[in-house]
């Protein structure tokens, strides 16, 4: 892990597992640019990629 400060921010950065893909899948959806190719609702795909 490592730690990312960009002014009085601090953001800790790490490797991604399995168990973010859901949480990444819905930041995808909920992006304006994916809102209507993005689906948090099936993970299959995501998995997948992931995997």
């Amino acid at each position: 892990m490592q730690t990312l400060t960009i002014g009085d921010r601090r953001f800790l950065i790490r490797r991604a597992l399995e168990a973010d893909v859901p949480a990444l899948a819905a930041l995808l959806a909920d992006d304006p640019l994916g809102r209507d190719r993005e689906s948090a609702d099936e993970l299959g795909p995501y998995l997948a990629a992931f995997r």
